[in-house]
């Protein structure tokens, strides 16, 4: 699909959810937008019908091409999950390449080496991490205070990224992996807001593992608690983190 036609299809529409915010947030009375899961259910169905169709597009091929040649590396029945070698272009953290591994195993057992669902299977934990990370802010948005007009508001906030032109591109048109850390870091986020430490440093150390963009979340992190925790607790999370970290990059 051509940046044109991407642009026609699903930017102006999401600019007119925008732009129909206001009309959203004033809607009452009972009916099924009022309805949790009715709604709740529709608004994911229209994220995975923009998305679908967009899986076995050929994306960015650079990154695609990456992808597909280190899952089947990576799956190799004489050498399974051997890629960082000497000569052998591997520049990911270990635990997409666990992700990778896995989808090249199935691509084989299935022989789709030179199908277009190997691409669509590339895409699908980015696929998988955008509904995931789109149900969490809507989680965490409804935390937000103020008037309930008819759970609108969260609904709406939350689609500022299931429904966003941008984040649509980025994983189910170009296959990027970008949502999977978006993921790591957000389930991170939440459980430090409710004081679980514990499972915040865990993420915050798969994370890592994911991609090293993620040290600068962990800079944060490690230093909100510092500052709001006793010595003995941040170095329990330090250890935590270092632990998950440890535990994906050793094999």
């Amino acid at each position: 699909m051509s940046p044109q036609a991407f642009i026609l299809l699903y930017g102006l529409p999401f600019l007119a959810l925008f732009f129909a915010r206001d009309r959203l947030h004033n809607v009452n009375g009972p009916s099924w937008l009022t309805r949790d899961g009715t709604l709740i259910l529709a608004w994911l169905g229209l994220g995975l019908l923009l998305r679908l169709p967009l899986l076995w597009d050929g994306g960015f091929h650079y990154d695609i091409g990456t992808y597909k040649a280190w899952a089947l590396k990576l799956s190799d029945p004489a050498a399974p999950l051997k890629i960082y070698e000497d000569g052998y272009f591997a520049d990911y953290p270990p635990l997409y390449m666990y992700v990778l591994g896995a989808i090249g195993a199935l691509v084989r057992f299935f022989g789709l080496e030179s199908s277009g669902h190997f691409v669509a299977l590339i895409k699908t934990p980015a696929l998988l991490a955008d509904t995931a990370v789109a149900l969490l802010l809507l989680r965490a948005t409804r935390g937000i205070p103020g008037e309930d007009r008819a759970r609108i508001a969260p609904l709406f906030l939350a689609s500022l990224y299931w429904l966003n032109p941008a984040i649509i591109f980025d994983s189910a048109l170009w296959g990027q992996t970008e949502s999977i850390l978006a993921l790591l870091l957000i389930a991170s986020w939440m459980h430090w807001r409710v004081q679980r430490l514990w499972a915040a440093s865990l993420l915050i150390g798969l994370a890592v593992a994911f991609k090293p963009q993620a040290l600068f979340f962990a800079y944060v992190f490690g230093i909100s608690v510092l500052v709001s925790q006793p010595l003995r607790s941040t170095l329990t999370q330090a250890a935590l983190g270092l632990i998950s970290f440890a535990v994906v990059v050793a094999p």
